[in-house]
């Protein structure tokens, strides 16, 4: 990393109240491409803000996001202008010693360690700019002075050439939005001259999406399955509209298998993903994306232990997710008893399922079942408090009217300047809304981990919960270790269904054919290259156990209206 620093003569901006004050001074960032003739090879960052009114101000470089550490590698040639000397406060930082409220002018470059599309390889956290496009999100980019959060920010593209298009929730900030520094941490762009741009209106706020790479379908289609989606949680959600932006970006061919991944924003969501994405099963996921512009921070956000609220901003976001689709009519009821069955067996068989809550944070991001976990527990719980609340209002209130009035609580706490996370805040709004107190259910199956059991009547005529035993599931060989060594096969177990059929240590798996993840009952297939052949192994992938798992049957009554009604909480 190279550091640079200029001194010059600049005028002293005066700052009463010391270096408090300068939090309501803007910070102004622009991002401009650094080309080799026709080729992006980084992009170049310049950050333009005051001083701390004390003379000294620390600049906080990329950190630590979505399980990826050390972010600041990615980032080199940092120069800052207006400075009388620059030291390292550790490799995350820099402290800039200048006159008391300086104007500064920060610029450094942010290069990809990806030199081509990274596949199965992809990490979100860490920006990918090759030579014809890029892919990021901001956590990965940009710095910040540290207290500025808060700050208003403004965002500018520069000096790309003829026939480039960008696509981002940055774009906001340029115009009469009021934006913060915090929104521009939190973004996600997209840039390429062969980057496709479908604009629509949704509720008279413009709506943009905008793909690059080859798919199976029109950018039209795509288009199309978003809107619903957001027309639905806009109804949900009392909302007319607002700018928004998808930008999706190709991350290479699907062999071995297929790899997607979305993030959610405030004012955008992405979607990365290995070619061969399933748009037409595909509306769970896009639903779970959208949801986030309100589960999250317009419900109070996130404790700095980010890991320890995801049974609600992400678990909660998945129980809507599905809830808004079957009440607007994109899935039917049974299609969303099957999503819950598909939640249900997942989660009986998950080896993570009793682990408490403080330990998700630990594994999150190096282990699957544990990644998983906040999601169904987060779900199963909210189905069972969505039965408790009916119950205990007598059907007059549900889980809607919770999560509506705790987005208009969290929005006066953040108006007053006292924000609560929405963990924290949930258990309040219900005491306060209903005078319910929850915390014993929170306690059980979010702070032990006592797995969710969910009552047999939870949807009354329209569906009953019954319970079936069957083998646990296991593939036969370690997932982890396999996908960690490039999807070839490891740590087969010579006892298992798979071996029996012929599957062994060392073979590479190019893709899943069939099967359903947690359901030991239907045959999984796997197609692998075994020494420059592909062959194809079916098999039950039944492992050494049993498990019970609950398990909805939608009754004969269940499509009708009012099954449609209860179960979707219209």
């Amino acid at each position: 990393m190279i550091l640079r620093v200029f001194a010059v003569a600049v005028p002293v901006v005066a700052c009463a109240g010391g270096a408090a004050a300068q939090v309501d001074s803007p910070v102004s960032y622009t991002v401009a491409p650094v080309m080799e003739g026709a080729a992006l090879r980084a992009l170049a960052v310049e950050i333009r803000f005051a001083g701390d009114a004390d003379g000294e101000t620390r600049l906080d470089l990329p950190g630590q996001w979505a399980g990826t550490d050390s972010l600041w590698k990615q980032v080199d040639e940092v120069r800052v202008q207006g400075a009388a000397s620059v030291r390292e406060a550790g490799a995350e930082a820099r402290i800039i010693t200048h006159a008391p409220g300086a104007a500064l002018a920060v610029r450094y470059r942010v290069r990809s360690p990806y030199t081509e599309e990274p596949g199965f390889g992809y990490e979100k956290a860490l920006p990918v700019i090759l030579p014809g496009w890029f892919f990021f999100h901001g956590e990965g980019v940009f710095a910040a002075p540290e207290g500025r959060e808060d700050a208003p920010a403004r965002f500018a593209w520069s000096g790309f050439p003829a026939g480039w298009k960008m696509a981002s929730d940055l774009d906001h900030l340029a115009g009469a939005r009021p934006g913060t520094v915090t929104d521009v941490v939190q973004s996600v762009a997209i840039g390429a001259p062969d980057l496709t741009l479908v604009r629509r209106e949704i509720g008279g706020a413009p709506l943009q999406v905008a793909i690059r790479g080859e798919w199976d379908f029109a950018p039209e289609a795509f288009t199309e399955a978003v809107i619903g989606v957001v027309q639905a949680e806009n109804a949900f959600w009392g909302d007319a509209g607002r700018p928004f932006v998808v930008p999706m970006a190709s991350m290479g061919p699907s062999a071995p298998g297929l790899s997607y991944t979305g993030t959610g924003r405030g004012d955008a969501f992405s979607v990365a993903s290995t070619a061969g994405f399933p748009l037409g099963d595909a509306s769970r996921f896009l639903a779970h994306e959208y949801m986030h512009t309100w589960i999250g921070e317009e419900i109070g956000g996130s404790p700095d232990d980010a890991a320890s609220a995801f049974w609600i901003t992400e678990g909660f976001t998945d129980f809507y997710a599905g809830r808004v689709l079957l009440r607007a009519g994109l899935w039917t009821p049974a299609e969303y008893v099957a999503e819950l069955n598909r939640v249900l067996m997942r989660n009986a068989n998950s080896p993570a399922r009793a682990i408490p809550n403080a330990a998700i944070g630990e594994k999150f991001w190096t282990d699957n079942n544990v990644q998983q976990l906040p999601y169904d527990r987060g779900h199963l719980l909210a189905l069972l408090l969505d039965h408790r609340i009916r119950a205990h209002t007598g059907g007059r209130a549900d889980m809607d009217d919770v999560m509506l009035a705790q987005r208009a609580l969290a929005r006066r706490n953040t108006q007053a300047q006292t924000p609560v996370d929405a963990a924290a805040l949930f258990p309040i709004v219900a005491r306060q809304e209903l005078g319910m107190d929850l915390g014993a259910e929170l306690a059980r199956h979010v702070e032990r981990g006592e797995p969710v059991s969910l009552p047999a009547d939870l949807f009354g005529g329209c569906a009953r919960v019954g319970t079936i035993t069957q083998p646990e599931f296991h593939r036969g060989f370690d997932l982890a270790a396999t996908e960690a060594n490039g999807m070839v096969i490891t740590g087969m177990d010579p006892a298992s269904p798979g071996y029996a059929a012929g599957m062994r240590d060392g073979m590479r798996i190019i893709r899943r054919e069939a099967g359903t993840p947690g359901n030991s009952a239907v045959e999984i297939a796997y197609r692998v290259n075994d020494a420059g052949t592909e062959r194809v192994f079916r098999y039950l992938p039944l492992g050494r156990g049993s498990v019970s798992i609950q398990r909805f049957v939608l009754t004969p009554e269940g499509s009708s209206e009012r099954c449609v009604r209860l179960m979707s909480g219209a």
